[in-house]
């Protein structure tokens, strides 16, 4: 088994998509019971490993888990190349699912016949089904990083974590 650490979500950001925004404010993102399950490419059959521990550090939501590169036949061989695609930085993004959420939508901008041309979509809530590593993930900044320290706790990492959430490379110790 190989561990990880990745940031899940960003709280007080929000993403441009064409005609709509979609908005993360401070304090809307929580989580099923753990251990939660980690795919890639949000593909079921594509299980990767799963997340044992989630925590909001400096409007960020850190994972760690475990991803499974032990095992015989097809689907072992797979798990590793991801893993070895994530070593590589082939596949580093992070893209969470949905288990629940609470969306208001607003209407910004109207086009010349009144229809809306641009919504901005505001998640009072949004529950952490399960996660997936992807190539390209809906929210800037999500990261995975395998086999982290662990011999300082976690909390003495968020000062260097904040710092590095402009367009993190990697998740500092």
């Amino acid at each position: 088994m190989r561990t990880f650490r990745a940031i899940l979500a960003m709280e007080g950001v929000s993403t441009e998509e064409g005609w709509i925004s979609r908005v993360f404010p401070a304090g809307c993102f929580d989580w099923r019971a753990l251990p939660l399950t980690l795919t890639v490419h949000h593909d079921d059959s594509n299980l990767l490993g799963r997340i044992d521990s989630i925590e909001r550090l400096g409007g960020m939501i850190v994972g760690r888990g475990m991803l499974d590169d032990e095992g015989e036949g097809d689907a072992a061989v797979q798990r590793r190349d991801w893993i070895h695609q994530i070593e590589a930085g082939v596949i580093n993004g992070i893209s969470v699912e949905a288990g629940a959420v609470d969306v208001t939508e607003t209407c910004t901008e109207e086009d010349a016949d009144g229809f809306c041309s641009h919504v901005d979509m505001t998640f009072n809530r949004y529950q952490i089904g399960a996660a997936s590593v992807v190539t390209v993930p809906a929210l800037e900044g999500t990261l995975i990083e395998l086999d982290p320290p662990d011999d300082m706790p976690e909390h003495e990492h968020m000062p260097a974590m904040v710092a590095a959430v402009a367009v993190p490379d990697v998740i500092p110790d």
